[in-house]
């Protein structure tokens, strides 16, 4: 079952109070109806990743105790609502956040999504035909909680990603206790290969007993293996925030929180990553049912300042979830956006979203309401994510309710800054490492800068965007070089990339683009795409070398339509008859002197025979076993070249 909806309009509507700077909402045209229902109003998580590899963002929205919906982006301004077709309609689960991953390097993203109290969290399999399998109890996946945050990573470099999972609270009754002092041990769950997995968080000290509603694999240390730092809610109570050093090649950890002076205690929510001061080092921004923090990082990685004190980005007056660092106008300065939602009860917080735009200086502005973001609807989990491929980032805020209250939707902004920096978007490729390549560090020279990214494998508050690495170039005109630090300590180069594009990066250093076509067919009319020809509409992907001599990986549409009863033709090519008993035979006609080449491919795409002819204007024949083409009974393509005029056709041999 299938509903289609309307999304982005391409030609951007023209923001002139804002001058032409800020974000329109579509959630009605996308069709993010889908809120969390959540009594306790702490789920509200979001994932959006490209399930089906063809270089556009799909959007997972996560329902609680509604179903969860999954929308596939349909390129040119349509997502459909393909939860049933894939395998995502999980029965008697109540769902609150996601991660997406390739958790068997095969190429596509699997999905683990987390549940509430005395339910087992999810493992769903990619099966690479748009569908996913639940594996969750072959996979070892049956461990009860309250699950939140989880992230990915390759901690133990074995070239797997692990999981690792956030609970929450144990509570007698519900929403609420009013003394609260034992929470659920967070997970760890070591990827054993084969889709196997075992929770070794307590052998190696990192079953957290905090309230978790945080995590994230992180090399704050640069040292080339993934640390672990979770953030903890009632941390003023219970336990702060912790930061698990990974003492690899020892297969352990050790907490360091609280003399890396990270070790805060407050009402913990969501993490936010990003080299905010453009030092080469990694900080890290934490939400708060109070101030916010800003934990810098120093150049040894062995002390953190919370410099959020008295600035705008401390938020004193809201209560804060998810937080993504992101570069939204591509300036090549990180800005930081923030989702705000009361908890339980109708207070006097400020529930309005937050945008807090970089600078040079390393300071951030408030511009929420000028860029049109400033929602009050009750948020939880924050994604930013470039939906329409236009090289800027849009939003997207989920919201919780405990009821079906009018109004609660899925919060998605559509960019329309039209400032003229560029961009990139950078993918990794591992072959000998993780696929995602998540953990890895990704250093782009612009010249006069070094911009630096971590491939994140989960972070904000309960949500995911999978995959896809953005850079603002501001006015740079290419980028000189690409550093990638792969999980090890290995690291690639990259030379000469273009801007304004969409790029793969593979672990040898080597890169192609990744870009997409929609091509139209008269019905039964074959198209040849690379090696492939066909006559079937479908989405094709296929690598090609292009004017300029770069490796495309090209995703093409192909679709159909009636063939109009008369089309002027300089030539004219077909079959005799179709089917045809033992041979090939066609005839065609030529207005003028032309040459001709006729190729013959099985139905596999292989050649099976050419010809050419110089031939003069008028009607001539073509006989298959003349130019010995002997072909057995099946389907093939036919291929000719009248002068600059190319016909395909389908052939039945009997």
């Amino acid at each position: 079952m299938k509903k289609t909806f309307l999304v982005f309009v391409i030609l951007g509507v023209v923001l002139s109070e804002l001058g032409a700077q800020g974000f329109r909402e579509v959630s009605s045209q996308i069709g993010s109806r889908t809120f969390c229902l959540d009594v306790n109003q702490m789920g509200g998580g979001i994932v959006v990743l490209d399930y089906n590899q063809d270089n556009y963002q799909d959007i997972l929205i996560l329902g609680g105790k509604s179903p969860d919906v999954l929308l596939r982006n349909n390129w040119g301004g349509s997502f459909t609502d393909v939860s049933l077709d894939a395998g995502l309609s999980l029965k008697n689960v109540e769902t609150v956040g996601g991660v997406a991953g390739d958790i068997d390097n095969d190429g596509d993203l699997d999905l683990f999504i987390t549940t509430v109290k005395d339910q087992a969290n999810v493992l769903l399999r990619n099966n690479g035909d748009e569908t996913f399998t639940d594996i969750s109890i072959e996979a070892g996946i049956t461990e009860q909680s309250w699950s939140t945050s989880s992230t990915m990573g390759d901690y133990n470099l074995d070239g797997l990603l692990d999981i690792y999972v956030s609970n929450y609270v144990k509570f007698q009754s519900l929403p609420f206790d009013k003394d609260i002092n034992e929470c659920y041990p967070n997970f760890l769950y070591k990827n054993l290969g084969d889709n196997k997995f075992v929770n070794i968080a307590p052998e190696l000290g990192v079953a957290n007993m905090g309230c978790g509603l945080a995590t994230t694999f992180t090399d704050f240390d640069n040292d080339s293996d993934l640390d672990l730092f979770v953030v903890n809610d009632f941390g003023l109570n219970i336990r702060p925030n912790e930061i698990y050093i990974n003492q690899y090649p020892e297969e352990s950890f050790v907490p360091a929180a609280k003399e890396l002076n990270a070790d805060v205690r407050m009402n913990g929510m969501g993490i936010a990553i990003g080299d905010y001061d453009s030092d080469e080092d990694l900080d890290y921004y934490m939400t708060n049912i109070a101030e916010n923090v800003l934990l810098e990082n120093s150049e040894a990685g062995d002390v953190f300042s919370n410099i959020a004190n008295g600035t705008p980005v401390s938020n004193p007056d809201g209560t804060s979830w998810g937080a993504v660092f992101s570069d939204i106008n591509n300036d090549t300065y990180l800005d930081l956006i923030v989702s705000n939602g009361q908890v339980i009860q109708a207070d006097h917080q400020n529930n309005e979203n937050r945008l807090f735009l970089g600078s040079a200086s390393g300071t951030f502005t408030n511009v929420s309401v000028e860029y049109g973001i400033a929602n009050p609807i009750r948020s939880r989990g924050l994604l930013v994510s470039d939906l329409n491929n236009d090289g800027l980032n849009d939003l997207l805020f989920a919201s919780v309710s405990r009821s079906n209250e009018d109004g609660y939707r899925t919060v998605i902004y559509q960019n329309e800054n039209e400032n003229t920096d560029h961009w990139i978007k950078i993918k990794l490729e591992g072959e000998r490492h993780i696929k995602d390549g998540y953990g890895s560090r990704i250093m782009v020279d612009i010249g006069e800068r070094t911009l630096l990214r971590e491939v994140d494998g989960g972070s904000s508050y309960l949500s995911h965007a999978a995959g896809i690495t953005h850079f603002g170039l501001g006015t740079a005109q290419s980028v000189q070089s690409v550093e990638v630090q792969w999980p090890g300590g290995e690291t690639s180069h990259s030379e000469d990339l273009p801007v304004d594009a969409f790029v793969t990066i593979r672990e040898d250093g080597t890169w192609y683009l990744n870009q997409n076509q929609e091509v139209t067919a008269f019905m039964d009319e074959p198209v040849e795409l690379g090696d492939l020809v066909t006559d079937r509409e479908g989405t094709y992907v296929h690598f090609e070398i292009n004017e300029s001599g770069q490796e495309v990986r090209l995703v093409t549409r192909l679709s159909h339509v009636e063939r109009p009863k008369e089309i002027i033709e300089k030539s004219t090519i077909a079959l005799l008859q179709n089917p045809m008993s033992g041979q090939l035979v066609l005839q065609y006609s030529l207005v003028e002197k032309a040459d001709v080449a006729i190729s013959v491919y099985d139905s596999a795409a292989r050649l099976i025979g050419s010809s050419m002819f110089n031939q003069k204007e008028g009607s001539h024949m073509y006989y298959g076993q003349d130019d010995g083409v002997y072909l057995l009974p099946g389907i093939y393509f036919v291929r000719a070249l009248i002068g600059d005029e190319q016909f395909l056709m389908k052939a039945v041999i009997q």
